[in-house]
């Protein structure tokens, strides 16, 4: 009597067994082709809640979301497009993250190189360039470099010159050590829009300020730009700086 007991149970456990493994295949033949639906990029929380997510300590929060940031669309069997994403929630995140941790830069390259490749979406894109102004005026060292990219995609992704003017402005006019190119930049811009004479007299008073401090290759550069690029040939060929010109 005992061996036909344990002999039906086993039995009973085998066809249980069968009958979950038919039941998860059914299972999964009726929901292989539904995915998980995308709500787009979420509001960001409070500030309170968002230093909780890193029980306190605000740098492990600001990585934690910038590693959120970066799969928002890749999750589920999704693969979102950029063109897709909600740029002004996005933004709302990236200001989050810099309360979190104003000296860190994995946030904004993310915003610069991957969400601002997006392209032909002038309206999306001038949230991310707003967001990289905002983070290139922050008193740390090497942020500048976040403006200077805000200056780049407003003149090369959006073609909106008078803005990239206005954001190589506020390079050039930042306190403390800024690399010469990007000092340079409102020289670049002005020679884009045709504005010669500008460009040439600001290339020319960072010769007259900075000149001596320059490594003798950027000051040649910049020559060359004057004299070759700012001026016509006709001025280049009477000015003494050109005549002067290795």
């Amino acid at each position: 009597m005992m061996k036909l007991a344990k002999d039906r149970s086993s039995l009973f456990l085998h066809l249980f067994f069968i009958c979950v493994i038919f039941a998860n295949f059914a299972f999964w033949t009726c929901s292989k082709d539904v995915l998980p639906k995308w709500d787009n990029v979420p509001k960001p929380p409070t500030m309170d809640v968002a230093a909780f997510v890193g029980l306190g300590d605000k740098e492990v929060s600001y990585r934690l979301y910038g590693y959120m940031l970066q799969n928002f669309g890749n999750t589920g069997g999704n693969f979102m497009s950029l063109k897709k994403y909600d740029y002004a929630s996005l933004k709302e995140w990236f200001e989050l993250t810099r309360g979190l941790d104003a000296r860190a830069d994995y946030v904004p390259f993310m915003a610069a190189y991957f969400f601002g490749a997006i392209e032909d979406d002038a309206a999306r894109l001038r949230y991310v360039i707003d967001y990289l102004a905002e983070e290139g005026a922050a008193p740390y060292p090497e942020k500048w470099r976040w403006l200077a990219q805000a200056t780049y995609l407003a003149r090369y992704k959006m073609n909106d010159m008078n803005l990239a003017l206005e954001l190589a402005n506020k390079v050039a006019a930042l306190p403390g050590y800024v690399a010469p190119w990007a000092r340079q930049l409102p020289a670049f811009v002005e020679l884009k829009m045709g504005n010669k004479q500008a460009a040439y007299e600001i290339m020319m008073r960072m010769l007259a300020t900075d000149g001596e401090k320059l490594h003798p290759n950027e000051v040649n550069e910049m020559i060359k730009f004057i004299c070759e690029r700012a001026l016509e040939k006709k001025d280049a060929a009477k000015n003494p700086l050109c005549q002067n010109k290795k």
